[in-house]
């Protein structure tokens, strides 16, 4: 409906209203004329004022006002992604949002939240597939301690068993019975039986990328070089780096032998060579890695991987000495983390 038919059916209103009280016959022949009736209307009427603007012109020009109190009101079933909205609605709602008991009401409906009791949570993780084990210790401090107990291993263990896929005994369903190392036993397993694990160590990225990324070893500390290989031959090196971890960043342990483990935190470096390198082992052990360079060799055949140490002591001094080991030709490397089927066979190696 446009202006010209608010116009319209206004002026019909005043027509009637004026021939039900008058009875008399006219004509308007200007809209000046229309103003004169308005306010004999009102003059007419005992109700309203003559000089109170009209009802319709309040609505539009002031609108309906409410108390302050009734927006404060208002303003604690306010999400807190729609406060910004409430402000907008008029000034005294905005007044609301900046006052001091608004938002702490917020910060109580933030942080308090709906809290459920922890037996829900346990239930509720007998359905959380193993790659979301993380987001589910996420959710909130019940979720997280459901993920430190052994029933909860157990179970993700139990579940995803397969009678035809073979165990090595050291992640047989015997030890599960217990609770020494029950969670590294379960994830060791889980990249066994369980097929989207299993696949991400199957899938083979390209070299220096991905999983087989030595720049991710930047900051740990070597524990152990070994090398297998024959005289005149190919040769393959293995070296064990070990993850530091402070006790600020250490997980949230309930049972510490649910969390017993000999591999914890521990990452093999596996390069393959075309002849023998001399890696300096005494020099290296220990040591830990500042700079990992790995590049295209001279030959443009073969890669080259550059491994650059330092001694963690003299790093924090400021003045570190460094020592550089380079390995070329080298054909591939992988990057193999404690729960890698072949961090065991590697582990073989040495003995």
């Amino acid at each position: 409906m446009d202006i010209v038919d608010v116009t319209q059916k206004k002026l019909q209103e005043n027509l009637n209203w004026y021939e039900k009280n008058f009875n008399d016959e006219f004509e308007i022949e200007n809209l000046e004329e229309l103003d004169v009736i308005e306010d004999e209307r009102l003059d007419v009427n005992s109700n309203v004022q003559p000089n109170v603007v009209h009802h319709e012109e309040a609505m539009v020009s002031e609108g309906l006002v409410y108390p302050p109190d009734i927006w404060f009101q208002l303003s604690k079933y306010i999400a807190p992604e729609d406060v910004w909205r409430f402000a907008c609605l008029c000034h005294d709602a905005c007044a609301v949002t900046n006052t001091v008991a608004f938002w702490r009401l917020e910060e109580a409906m933030v942080s308090e939240g709906l809290v459920y009791p922890p037996d829900i949570w346990f239930q509720l993780s007998k359905y959380i597939a193993p790659e979301d084990v993380w987001r589910f210790a996420c959710l909130c401090h019940d979720a997280c301690a459901v993920t430190n107990t052994v029933a909860f291993w157990r179970s993700l263990y139990l579940r995803h068993r397969d009678p035809k896929i073979k165990l090595p005994q050291s992640l047989s369903k015997e030890l599960i019975e217990g609770t020494y190392g029950v969670r590294y036993i379960t994830i060791c397993a889980l990249y066994l039986m369980y097929e989207p694990l299993r696949r991400k160590t199957v899938i083979n990225s390209p070299i220096g990328e991905g999983t087989v990324s030595p720049y991710s070893l930047k900051n740990q500390i070597c524990k152990y070089i070994w090398s297998q290989g024959n005289p005149g031959a190919e040769f393959t090196y293995y070296l064990m780096f070990e993850e530091h971890v402070s006790k600020k960043n250490k997980p949230l342990q309930f049972d510490k032998d649910i969390y017993a483990s000999n591999y914890s935190y521990q990452t093999i470096l596996k390069v393959f060579c075309r002849s023998y390198q001399n890696l300096p082992q005494a020099e290296i052990m220990g040591l830990q890695l500042a700079d990992v360079f790995f590049n295209v060799s001279g030959d443009m055949r073969n890669h080259k991987l550059r491994l650059v140490f330092q001694s963690e002591r003299t790093r924090r001094r400021g003045n570190p000495s460094l020592t550089t080991t380079v390995l070329d030709p080298v054909v591939w490397v992988r990057i193999i983390h404690w729960w890698h089927p072949q961090f065991r066979n590697c582990i073989e190696c040495i003995k």
